[in-house]
């Protein structure tokens, strides 16, 4: 990876993107003839948006998986688009989002550069209740492509996964 850039990608169909951090996360981009939807945030370094952007000129949706940092936290650069997450992750979002936090997690887990990194401008935390629910069942259709969200508690109390079933993908 390119020490410039916090966020790489590579296509793992012509309908889904995925989107690698420094830290280690997988987000997913996945786009329709209609809409697109992006799963995950990662821990709310700038560059992020700028990629997605330049990847879709699609209306986009957002879906959280979780609310742990390395997950949620680059929500604020997506507040202007459909934001999701179940709430049974609020109290775990909002004790995640702390500063000290997110630079915590930045210094143990970025490799390259990490001091780069950990001093870098994190975007703001957005408040919990800023989400819409996503419930258990879900189901997005993105135009010839849909997203199905069901709920897998365990790891966190409001974990879901993410099914593309016209691509065999869960995404976990």
């Amino acid at each position: 990876m390119n020490s410039d850039s916090f966020y790489t990608h590579e296509s793992v169909s012509d309908r889904v993107e995925a989107i690698h951090s420094l830290s280690g996360e997988i987000m997913y981009l996945i786009k329709g003839t209609e809409k697109a939807l992006l799963v995950d945030t990662s821990v709310g370094v700038p560059g992020l948006r700028e990629l997605v952007n330049s990847l879709t000129e699609l209306p986009l949706t957002v879906w959280i998986t979780h609310g742990h940092v390395d997950h949620a936290m680059g929500a604020f650069f997506f507040r202007d688009s459909e934001l999701f997450m179940n709430h049974a992750d609020d109290t775990v979002f909002a004790v995640q989002s702390a500063s000290e936090v997110r630079r915590g997690y930045l210094g143990g887990s970025v490799r390259e550069n990490p001091e780069r990194w950990v001093n870098a401008e994190l975007c703001p935390a957005i408040p919990a209740n800023s989400f819409q629910d996503l419930c258990d069942g879900e189901i997005l259709d993105l135009g010839g492509i849909h997203a199905e969200a069901y709920s897998l508690p365990g790891h966190t109390p409001g974990m879901m996964v993410v099914l593309i079933p016209e691509e065999r993908i869960l995404i976990t």
